[in-house]
């Protein structure tokens, strides 16, 4: 019929989003529609990955403003992705704000278009009420000896507000602990030079069942 065709966006808004796959093989092209559903500046990172999952291209970086928009039409070539390329994109908000995002594929020749949802990336992890975990992370090793220490922070899924649960040394990169309250958290760790705290690490989801 040659009218546009959507699919539904993601029921929840998230930081970290995977498009399942864009392309750029003649004679389809994908375009990016991202949004910022956040009243404040929206730091946020593209990267693309082949259909072997390495990393491919330049990650391409934007800052949308307070509840903006923005669509980046044959989004590949941001990426310094040329013709012949095709995989999933992944699009993480620096700060934790959270964003929506899908892509839309197009081609001169065929006139219907149809369109890609975003899927929510992050981790999940999944326990009953009392059981332990342990979480671990990365940190960049030319960035290591200024760390004086790590923070680790716990958010309420549906508030995403933040509160310092622990700190650990910065020769520490791990940190245990007990699920202690039924619900679904957000789990993330900032470096702490001092003086000022590196930017989230990616989330980890949390869900805790009520113990038997």
């Amino acid at each position: 019929t040659g009218d546009s065709i959507y699919t539904t966006l993601i029921s929840e808004s998230s930081p970290e989003l995977l498009i399942p796959t864009v392309t750029q093989v003649q004679p389809f092209s994908s375009s990016l529609m991202l949004m910022n559903l956040s009243g404040s500046k929206a730091p946020i990172q593209i990267r693309a990955r082949d259909p072997h999952g390495d990393l491919a291209g330049s990650p391409y970086s934007i800052t949308l403003p307070p509840y903006g928009t923005i669509k980046l039409e044959s989004v590949l070539t941001f990426l310094s992705l040329g013709s012949g390329f095709y995989g999933p994109l992944e699009i993480r908000s620096a700060l934790g704000f959270p964003i929506y995002a899908f892509s839309q594929v197009v081609s001169p020749v065929y006139t219907g278009r149809g369109a890609l949802e975003a899927v929510d990336k992050r981790p999940l992890v999944q326990k009953k009420k009392g059981e332990a975990l342990t979480i671990e992370w990365n940190y960049d090793p030319t960035h290591s000896p200024r760390i004086k220490e790590y923070r680790i922070y716990r958010a309420e899924r549906a508030s995403r507000n933040y509160v310092r649960i622990s700190t650990v040394a910065a020769t520490q990169k791990r940190f245990n602990l007990i699920a202690a309250e039924a619900g679904e958290f957000i789990l993330v760790v900032k470096a702490y030079d001092g003086s000022v705290e590196s930017q989230p690490s990616n989330e980890v989801i949390l869900s805790v069942e009520p113990a038997l």
